[in-house]
């Protein structure tokens, strides 16, 4: 049997190998887990997003090898994202590339996460619980909805509605993994034309 297993395209060594690899959001623990499983640490961590640069494995036994790899990051700008124009940097924010400390406009990526999610109903807001006319939320409204809702204030909560805190609570709500943002692949291009000439 194991002479027909090596004819049909590879021996049992081959066979029995398996490699495991560990792909994700940058900055979850992947890298924390390779070194967990090895018992020691082979490969450096940070708690900068985008520490990990290049595949790094190990093999954990002869037959089972562990492939860490960096954060999943791809390439969006000027593209549609959920039908709407967004910003690389807005992408790039609701999937934890820079940190919220360095957020300084957060409506941009709530604006992205407002288009692809029905956050008014995950977050239990409704137009009635602000003072507009409008009949529907929009992504500031609900932000100052979100504000109004949790107390957060300028001013030492004197003041007007901290809209820019309650973006902040939403893109770490994104990052962390509470808001779950997915992205569908694109679309397969149509087929291109032979160039040949025909006849």
């Amino acid at each position: 049997e194991e002479t027909a297993a090596v004819a049909a395209g590879g021996g049992a060594c081959e066979r029995d190998t398996v490699t495991v690899g560990f792909v994700g959001h940058p900055n979850v623990g992947k890298t924390s887990l390779l070194n967990a499983l090895v018992g020691r640490k082979v490969a450096s961590v940070s708690r900068t997003p985008g520490h990990t640069k290049h595949l790094q494995t190990w093999e954990l036994t002869p037959r089972l090898t562990i492939c860490d790899s960096p954060g999943l990051v791809f390439p969006v700008a000027g593209v549609r994202v959920h039908g709407v124009d967004a910003s690389a940097r807005a992408v790039y924010e609701c999937c934890g590339l820079f940190p919220i400390a360095q957020v300084r406009e957060a409506l941009s990526a709530v604006r992205l996460l407002w288009h692809a999610l029905d956050l008014p109903r995950m977050y239990n807001l409704r137009p009635a619980e602000l003072d507009d006319d409008e009949d529907e939320l929009s992504p500031f409204g609900f932000c100052a909805a979100l504000a109004e809702r949790k107390g957060y204030r300028l001013a030492r909560g004197r003041g007007a509605l901290d809209i820019h805190r309650a973006g902040l609570e939403v893109l770490k709500d994104c990052v962390d993994g509470a808001v779950c943002l997915a992205f569908a692949p694109p679309a397969p291009a149509a087929a291109a034309p032979d160039p040949r000439p025909t006849g």
